[in-house]
């Protein structure tokens, strides 16, 4: 009976470590997680318009990203003028990121190319992304007789 209640004993007293040790790395993990980290990136994009339907077009794209590494995305453009707006998602191994932006169309170069300016902002997606906030500029031309444009991009993400 003494060798049962030592036995018991001995169980409740692993039980309770065991216990307390999932409690402290959940708690770690939470304190990891609530502690955000902001990170620099720079991203490089070449992509087509594949669909316009009066000021409202369709691009896609492939980019390598100094972060997430090789990726693809896919945005909806409204174009009002010069001005342009536009949400889209980019994706990634690591996951799937939503943002918006808002860009400058200038005047065509002797070339033919259309120089663009914009930012934008990401928040929310899945994987590594679905916390993350981030805000972006970039640059770059576009072809207008291929649909073919090219973007340099960066900025600062926080998870």
């Amino acid at each position: 009976m003494l060798h049962t209640k030592r036995r018991a004993v001995r169980a409740m007293a692993i039980g309770a470590v065991a216990a307390a040790t999932l409690a402290m790395t959940a708690g770690v993990a939470t304190a990891a997680k609530d502690k955000s980290k902001s990170v620099s990136f720079t991203e490089t994009i070449t992509g087509a318009q594949i669909s316009q339907n009066g000021s409202t077009l369709v691009s896609v794209w492939s980019d390598k990203n100094s972060v997430e590494g090789d990726g693809a995305g896919v945005v909806t453009v409204t174009l009002n003028g010069n001005e342009a707006t536009g949400s889209g998602t980019q994706y990634w191994a690591s996951g799937a990121a939503k943002f918006t932006e808002t860009f400058t169309l200038g005047a065509p170069t002797a070339d033919g190319t259309i120089p663009y300016t914009g930012s934008g902002k990401c928040a929310g997606g899945t994987g590594v992304h679905k916390n993350e906030k981030c805000s972006f500029t970039f640059d770059g031309s576009l072809n207008p007789t291929t649909n073919v444009f090219t973007s340099n991009v960066t900025g600062t993400l926080t998870r």
